[in-house]
């Protein structure tokens, strides 16, 4: 959840789920010519492994979401018993 220094920052909820996929995700990012041949370059995203790194997070206004937003760390529902 934005916290309200994230609001007065203009972040958005979609900014912030912007910044998190691109963390993520991989791109194209053009060609490379290594002897003659046109190569591929991919930028890849850091990564995100847990609720600590999320927090960490660079945003575009410079803060790191720790800094404007609440970060909750919960058990994976997927992880537990359920019935049907």
């Amino acid at each position: 959840m934005l916290t309200k220094a994230g609001v007065a920052a203009g972040l958005t909820p979609a900014s912030v789920s912007a910044a998190i996929n691109g963390a993520q995700s991989t791109a194209p990012a053009g060609a490379v010519p290594v002897n003659g041949v046109d190569l591929p370059l991919i930028v890849r995203g850091s990564g995100i492994a847990d609720a600590k790194q999320l927090g960490q997070l660079q945003l575009p206004t410079g803060q790191q979401l720790s800094q404007v937003a609440t970060i909750t760390e919960i058990a994976d529902p997927t992880q537990g018993l359920s019935r049907t």
